[in-house]
């Protein structure tokens, strides 16, 4: 069984452990706040735990399987989730529901999501299929706004400079728009 650490930087002799977290965790994510933790496993659940209470909030099993890619949508109550079934959803922990899920807009793993600081509404997410793809969920259909080739499987990204640039990286590749 798995366990996770979290360590106060202010005291690393202090660390809060969490037990029995489940089998194989493939993401972990924090809201701006601090107070909350998401993480992910290979059967493509995803939980949510007060971090200083250690308690349990919310379980989500919408992802047929692991889900690699896991962020908080900034000044929100909601978490986006990339996976290896080739789908994007974003899931609001407050309400319980999942609020959007883009099915299959990847051809292979999804590996890297992303949203925009600045934007709530505008995400991004990177896959395995050498694309990036931009999207807006205020949209109630398909949500993608725009493609961009990478040119070798993504494995991670970054939006910086106040949300006007974007760094993929894949491959033997590392590209800045």
């Amino acid at each position: 069984m798995t366990q996770l650490k979290v360590l106060n930087t202010l005291d690393l002799n202090k660390p809060i452990t969490i037990s029995k977290v489940g089998p194989d965790i493939t993401s972990i994510a924090f809201n701006q706040r601090g107070g909350l933790m998401a993480y992910a496993n290979a059967k493509g659940e995803i939980n949510f735990r007060e971090i200083a209470r250690k308690q349990f909030v919310k379980h989500f099993a919408h992802h047929s399987k692991a889900v690699h890619a896991l962020s908080f949508i900034p000044d929100s109550t909601q978490l986006v989730a990339g996976a290896d079934d080739f789908n994007l959803s974003v899931c609001d922990f407050v309400s319980g529901r999942v609020v959007h899920i883009y099915k299959k807009l990847h051809s292979d793993f999804v590996r890297a999501v992303e949203p925009f600081t600045y934007n709530p509404h505008m995400l991004i997410s990177g896959s395995y299929d050498k694309t990036v793809r931009i999207y807006d969920i205020r949209e109630t259909t398909s949500g993608h706004k725009h493609l961009m080739e990478h040119g070798a499987e993504v494995e991670d990204m970054q939006i910086y400079n106040t949300d006007l640039s974007l760094v993929t990286v894949g491959g033997k590749m590392v590209i800045q728009k």
